[in-house]
């Protein structure tokens, strides 16, 4: 028997037996307090914003290039990416804290 074997010789921690098993894309998010989700939430919301600000920004630059048109960058800002972050927010910041109050409720 090789070393690598004979130190997993016990048996692997069933996923399901764990204290916090509400599992999304994987992750653990069952034991997440409200602080926790909260700031989780805020974070996704500015990744979101500035990410669709970058892709807004380039996409308003082909579209004013390609089409003659004079459409100002401030718009990928107010019009597109705000309301998908503020949208990314809520949406997360609603189903962490419905996790953690499912979580608090069951008595967990």
């Amino acid at each position: 028997m090789s070393a690598i074997s004979a130190s997993n010789s016990g048996p692997l921690p069933d996923r399901d037996n764990t204290r916090g098993n509400t599992y999304i894309c994987g992750m653990p998010v069952g034991d997440f307090g409200f602080f926790a989700s909260t700031l989780i939430a805020v974070a996704l919301g500015f990744i979101t914003f500035f990410g669709v600000t970058f892709l807004s920004i380039f996409g308003l630059m082909i579209y004013n290039r390609a089409g003659g048109h004079h459409v100002t960058l401030d718009t990928s800002y107010k019009f597109i990416a705000l309301p998908s972050g503020i949208f990314v927010f809520i949406v997360s910041f609603a189903g962490l804290v419905a996790i953690w109050l499912r979580r608090k409720l069951s008595g967990r």
